[in-house]
C-alpha cells in the first residue's frame, strides 16, 4: 500500500480498529487489525495525487469510508506497537486541542 505522507491530527476526526479479513500473497486469507483513520475532509485528501494514486486511494476511501488504513503488516510493527503508538499521540493531540 502506498504512503499517503504527513497528515495533520486537525484533519483527523476519528481513529478506529477494523478486524478485516485479507488476501495475503501465496497464503490463505486472514484476519488481521488494522487502523482506520477517518479524515475530516477526505475529498480534499486526493487533490494533488497522481491518477494512479488517486485509484489506489479511491479504492480504500469506497471499502472503508477513507483513503486511510495503517496496516501493521505493510509498517513492520506488530498491531499492538501501532495501536499504542496511534491511539496514545491521538489521545495527547486530543487533551491539547
Amino acid at each position: 500500500m502506498p504512503s499517503v505522507g504527513l497528515i495533520e491530527w486537525k484533519d483527523i476526526s476519528n481513529i478506529e480498529i477494523n478486524n478485516e479479513e485479507v488476501n495475503l500473497q501465496f497464503t490463505k486469507s486472514k484476519k488481521i487489525n488494522q487502523i482506520i483513520v477517518n479524515l475530516k475532509n477526505p475529498e480534499e485528501f486526493f487533490n494533488n495525487k497522481n491518477l494512479i494514486w488517486k485509484v489506489l486511494f479511491k479504492n480504500q476511501y469506497n471499502k472503508f469510508g477513507t483513503p486511510v488504513v495503517l496496516n501493521p503488516l505493510l509498517l513492520n510493527c506488530t498491531f499492538e506497537e501501532l495501536k499504542e503508538a496511534v491511539f496514545d499521540s491521538w489521545e495527547k493531540y486530543k487533551k491539547e486541542s
